[in-house]
């Protein structure tokens, strides 16, 4: 089995537990898929961004977001959380690969010696 593979289906049963375990203990599920999307989202973010002004953003709304779920007691936020970072950072390193940028006085290089 290849490792995307494993990481869908470990991202499956991840995503299966936390919608189980949230209607088992009458957990909104709308915290938990705001929580979810907000921290994939983020962990991507987090994961392919270089640019400081980028990562103060994004650091800015991630403790904003912690604030607001310790505040109203959103325990779904804990669970979507967990979920959407792991699922964020699996296919960040699962499946978007690095490539060389393409430069083009290369590419004119070797066009002229072919």
């Amino acid at each position: 089995m290849n490792r995307k593979a494993i990481i869908g289906i470990s991202i499956a049963v991840c995503i299966f537990a936390v919608v189980v375990s949230a209607i088992e203990f009458s957990i909104p599920v709308w915290h938990v898929g705001l929580y979810f999307i907000l921290s994939w989202g983020l962990s991507l973010g987090f994961a392919t961004f270089r640019n400081a002004f980028m990562m103060f953003l994004m650091t800015t709304i991630s403790l904003f977001a912690i604030y607001i779920a310790i505040k109203y007691q959103m325990l779904g936020a804990l669970l979507g959380g967990i979920v959407g970072i792991s699922s964020g950072l699996a296919m960040f390193f699962g499946w978007i690969t690095t490539h060389k940028v393409f430069s083009r006085s290369e590419y004119i290089q070797s066009q002229k010696q072919s």
